[in-house]
């Protein structure tokens, strides 16, 4: 089972950065190898909110599409992603972004295996590599929404 644990310093805001990986229906916009979302389920209770999530991902010859359940805790600046349905025997993600003073700090989190066999064979041996062009995709997409929306804090 592939697993990774990130850690970064942003100089984006942390409600900020939340808002950006909250945003899923925006991911095929500029992250590798997803193709499509559809959101459903919505739900707010209290300073969480959440909604269920259909994701399109093209790697390579393979095409999947899987369900996850998102939950965003706005009160502590993160996120959890849990597995619903499709091709993984299991899926766990987290994001939780802390201000301070320069920006924030990021700790992302992801465990996850597939049902198939050669799926799994395949990107365990690019697991690492996609991760980073993956955590890479938000920091790049962060630069080009905030940079001029003042998120950007004084360093």
């Amino acid at each position: 089972m592939p697993k990774r644990h990130e850690t970064r310093h942003l100089p984006f805001a942390a409600n900020d950065m939340l808002e950006l990986v909250a945003d899923v229906g925006s991911y095929p916009k500029f992250l590798p190898w997803c193709h499509a979302v559809r959101l459903r389920k919505a739900w707010q209770e209290g300073h969480c909110s959440g909604f269920e999530a259909d994701m399109v991902i093209k790697f390579k010859m393979f095409t999947e599409t899987f369900t996850s359940a998102v939950r965003v805790d706005h009160a502590n600046n993160s996120l959890k992603v849990e597995y619903v349905r499709g091709p993984f025997q299991n899926l766990t993600n987290s994001w939780k972004f802390v201000d301070d003073e320069t920006g924030c700090h990021l700790d992302f989190f992801v465990d996850f295996s597939f049902r198939n066999f050669i799926l799994q064979k395949v990107v365990t041996a690019l697991f690492d590599e996609a991760m980073g062009k993956v955590v890479g995709a938000f920091e790049t997409r962060a630069y080009a929404i905030y940079s001029t929306k003042n998120s950007l804090k004084a360093r």
